[in-house]
């Protein structure tokens, strides 16, 4: 198990030994995130406030009375989307505990994720090296209930945008990086091209 500290200027890791323990030596006082991704995919995040020359003890693990086993499936126009990188984030609005979880869709599309209970997620869903060297980016909202289980499925529209790309004269220009930024209420689209 690997764990990750991290402050906006540098980060680090460690990997737990065989007891979980893990240790970071040397770091100035300050605020930092720990983070751990845990075996059944989800990570565990929380803030901590570190003293100059003093000594944190933390204990990075998930409520387990609510963890939610979440289920589904990823459609791309209706069919299915293998390959396709799903991170789900808690919409809490705390800072002290954030947990999120990631997996990849298999060849029919399905997935299956552990989250740190019911509630509002934030989902992003990647599909890298995507027709052509495209990455595309689709993010939504669901919502998750506290049950032990749940199933979703996770219907992402296919539509085309074609263009070009010209200099004030009209003439075409290669090798520029076009960029597509949509945002509706509960859905966002993003797309780069190389």
């Amino acid at each position: 198990l690997k764990a990750m500290i991290g402050t906006p200027e540098a980060s680090a890791s460690v990997t737990s030994d065989s007891e979980g323990r893990f240790e970071f030596l040397g770091a100035p006082g300050g605020t930092y995130d720990l983070s751990a991704e845990l075996p059944s995919g989800l990570e565990v995040t929380v803030e901590v406030e570190l003293a100059a020359g003093g000594t944190a003890f933390i204990r990075l693990e998930p409520d387990t009375r609510s963890i939610v086993r979440l289920s589904g499936r990823v459609t791309l126009g209706g069919k299915a989307a293998p390959g396709m990188h799903i991170n789900a984030f808690p919409m809490t609005g705390r800072r002290e505990l954030v947990s999120s979880s990631s997996v990849e869709t298999d060849s029919a599309g399905e997935f299956e994720m552990t989250l740190p209970g019911g509630g509002r997620y934030m989902f992003s869903l990647t599909r890298w090296h995507w027709n052509g060297g495209t990455t595309a980016t689709w993010q939504m909202t669901v919502d998750v209930p506290e049950a032990s289980e749940h199933r979703v499925e996770l219907a992402l529209p296919m539509a085309k945008i074609r263009g070009r790309v010209t200099s004030d004269a009209g003439e075409p220009l290669e090798g520029i990086e076009v960029s597509a930024f949509g945002n509706e209420r509960e859905f966002t689209f993003s797309l780069m091209h190389a």
